[in-house]
């Protein structure tokens, strides 16, 4: 792979953003994210949440007896109130949520370390999105091949570079770094945008902000992120 193709990969490292190379291809390299299909928020696997009502995982342990708050760094298992002694479960946090309203469920749950703890037949991985609550994801995807210029990006140099590269699909995209007075601009076009395209410009100062183009987030109404 050559140096500038690997630094754009490092980029999108740097971003979270996967990145793979090809078998038998050494001039792209094909980044990809799990997103959400609504909004486009990054789906996060590594999350969990409870089986019943959906609450998000917040990570802590609580006292089955007077419901004190433990973080999951606590070395001890038991409760340290005074006379207390209850044993630390991994409840749902969520006052409304069936595994604590309802004593049957509650007790199984519970006897299990709680709704979130490791062994549990009720820790599910993230099924909602964080953002929207949408059920569905999906791997965004795209193949990059890096074009570097000096000189104001031109499009017929632009095209004679994908020929050359063999570009053919909707995912395919070419990243430009535009050299200005030592100071690197980046820019992007998709291949299914060449023939449309007379024009150009390269308007991102920070890759991070390229990175959001290309995998945007679309925040429903009244949603804060």
């Amino acid at each position: 792979m050559e140096r500038q193709l690997k630094s754009i990969a490092y980029a999108f490292v740097a971003n979270d953003i996967d990145v793979y190379i090809p078998d038998g291809e050494s001039n792209c390299i094909v980044v990809t994210k799990l997103v959400c299909k609504d909004c486009g928020q990054y789906w996060h696997t590594s999350l969990s949440e409870c089986y019943f009502c959906g609450t998000l995982n917040f990570y802590l342990y609580e006292c089955n007896s007077c419901g004190k708050k433990y973080s999951l760094t606590s070395s001890s298992k038991s409760c340290d109130t005074d006379g207390c002694n209850g044993k630390l479960i991994k409840r749902c946090s969520n006052p409304e949520c069936i595994s604590r309203t309802n004593e049957e469920i509650q007790r199984a749950t519970d006897e299990q370390g709680g709704v979130f703890d490791l062994n549990s037949s009720f820790n599910v991985s993230l099924n909602h999105c964080v953002t929207c609550g949408s059920k569905e994801n999906y791997y965004k995807t795209y193949r990059i091949y890096s074009y570097r210029t000096e000189v104001e990006p031109n499009i017929e140099a632009l095209r004679e570079f994908a020929n050359n590269n063999k570009l053919n699909s909707d995912e395919d995209v070419i990243i430009i770094k535009h050299l200005v007075d030592n100071v690197i601009h980046y820019g992007y076009i998709p291949y299914s945008k060449l023939d449309e395209t007379t024009e150009i410009t390269t308007t991102f100062s920070r890759f991070s902000d390229l990175v959001s183009e290309l995998f945007p987030v679309n925040v429903p109404p009244n949603v804060t992120e």
